[in-house]
């Protein structure tokens, strides 16, 4: 095989060995090696440990239920309907599913906190779940739909003439046909739910800590990196399964746009069904958007009795961010910026060796993918502790940057892979024939093709680099604070509107840099 392809084939995995499975073993092996055993039991023994295992079930299968329990209706509805600005409502719910957590948690504090009727959508278990499902039912709903554009029309029109009652063709067509999108995307928000860190953390409380918490309260405040590092690895074990699951099961096609024929009609045409289907549609957009409404309001920059800037300037003029407001935008920019670059070149390292492996790339695919198992404070406890004494590593920010794009890699991969997989090999060979080198085949023939691939790689790396909190929080000291940590800091000192404020720029910042992606991806095409 072309060394140059093996190269390309190793880069990403040695990438994830270094810093993740290495990290993992040194941190678990280096402290108290001589009493591993009894370090395992008394962090398996701690009574604190099993109630978070509980708090991590319970979250996981109640926020994988009620994703499910909205985001499929919405998915049938989303898939069976044809109405004018579907690409733009299919747009604006999947942004949620893009966004930082913290600043979903600032949205559903700000939307509901102040209310009531409706405070149990900000607090407590039923806020967890309420934020979780906020999350994860637009990626059950746009799964679900995907599917159903994929089916053959003409099939179901066919049912429909023979048996045109609504119960048949939601029975015998539309249920098997959503299925398995359908578990696929139960499963992304058990997992995404049961490693969850931030949401229980803010909105739950001590009682309601995971075990995700407990892993970063064991190594930050405690210092106990044994214990620390062995819950981490031990709450990896049903995340593992599940994603061996995922993958034993195959890709499963999501499309934010509509992804059938363009003219094909609503599959459903009885007005009752439609009109209960828009108010469907309607209610969910409404639960969607008002988290960032809120939190648009709240900054100040529309309604002026609003104190959010003026707070935010006040915070940081009095240093509780600890870094200027300036400062800690200049770090996540800079941080993103390298870290996206070091997770596209891999992914395309990544992708490119996937693509020519045919059958055989299940298992390097499953190696990639493999990392997403690992939560983002696992990663983080790890490099920590691994790390962490390396005078390369004592600026911090290069711990940052591996991090972020630790986090990011699985994702952008997953993207590329799909991407350069549709390349025809015909194209590939004939390059390599007229005498095209590796990198010639790839950087001239294989990635204009795949051009929009790359750009929703670059994408995804940027909004995860700019929101990552868990494993940045782990790792950072004060100087290298980040928008995702000063906004936590100032949700913490009760200063919620500096937060909304602190969230908008944040955004701004997000979709600014999506905005110059997608430009240059659109300049970059048309040469092509």
């Amino acid at each position: 095989m072309n060394k140059s392809l093996l190269i390309l084939a190793a880069a990403p995995i040695v990438y994830e060995v270094m810093l993740t499975y290495f990290p993992l073993a040194d941190a678990l092996i280096h402290y108290d090696s001589t009493r591993i055993l009894s370090e395992i039991y008394a962090t398996l023994s701690n009574p604190v440990i099993p109630h978070a295992f509980e708090q991590s079930l319970l979250q996981g299968w109640a926020s994988a239920a009620a994703s499910l329990a909205l985001g499929y209706p919405v998915g049938l509805a989303l898939g069976t309907l044809r109405f004018k600005g579907e690409k733009l409502y299919r747009a604006l719910v999947f942004i949620p599913f893009m966004l930082p957590s913290v600043v979903a948690v600032v949205g559903f504090n700000q939307a509901y906190g102040f209310s009531a009727a409706f405070k149990p959508l900000s607090t407590g278990l039923s806020g967890i779940v309420a934020v979780n499902t906020f999350y994860n039912a637009p990626f059950v709903a746009l799964l679900v739909a995907t599917s159903i554009a994929g089916m053959n029309k003409d099939a179901v029109w066919a049912i429909k003439a023979i048996n045109p009652r609504r119960t048949s063709l939601l029975r015998k067509v539309l249920i098997p046909t959503t299925l398995r999108s359908a578990a696929t995307g139960a499963a992304v928000a058990f997992v995404y739910s049961y490693l969850g860190f931030l949401i229980p953390l803010a909105v739950g409380g001590p009682a309601y800590y995971t075990q995700e918490v407990e892993v970063y309260v064991l190594l930050k405040t405690l210092y106990r990196p044994a214990e620390s590092v062995t819950l981490a690895l031990a709450q990896s074990i049903i995340p593992i399964l599940m994603a061996s699951f995922l993958v034993a099961r195959g890709s499963v096609a999501f499309n934010t746009g509509y992804g059938g024929d363009k003219e094909a009609p609503s599959l459903v045409s009885s007005r009752k069904t439609v009109a209960a289907a828009a108010a469907l549609l309607a209610g969910f957009a409404l639960y969607e958007v008002t988290p960032l409404a809120a939190v648009v309001y709240s900054s100040g920059l529309i309604s002026y009795a609003q104190p959010g800037v003026r707070q935010l300037l006040e915070a940081s003029a009095l240093g509780r961010l600890q870094l200027g407001v300036d400062s800690v935008i200049t770090n996540s920019v800079v941080y993103a910026v390298l870290a996206s670059a070091i997770t596209l070149a891999l992914a395309v390292s990544a992708a490119h060796y996937s693509a020519s492996q045919g059958k055989r790339r299940l298992v390097y695919q499953y190696g990639v993918f493999f990392p997403l198992a690992f939560s983002p404070v696992t990663l983080g406890v790890s490099l920590y502790l691994a790390y962490g004494g390396y005078p390369a590593f004592t600026q911090v920010w290069p711990m940052i940057v591996a991090a972020q794009s630790a986090v990011a890699l699985p994702l952008a991969s997953r993207f590329m892979i799909e991407g350069l997989s549709r390349v025809r090999r015909e194209y590939v060979w004939a390059a390599r024939t007229a005498g095209a080198g590796v990198g010639d085949t790839l950087f001239r023939v294989e990635l204009p093709i795949a051009f929009s691939a790359v750009m929703s790689a670059l994408m995804v790396s940027m909004d995860v680099a700019l929101g990552e909190f868990a494993a940045t929080t782990t790792i950072y000291t004060p100087r290298y604070t980040t928008i995702p940590i000063a906004i936590y800091t100032l949700f913490q000192l009760r200063l919620p509107h500096a937060a909304a404020a602190l969230s908008v720029i944040l955004l701004a910042v997000s979709a600014t840099i999506n905005y110059l992606v997608i430009r240059g991806g659109a300049m970059g095409g048309s040469k092509t």
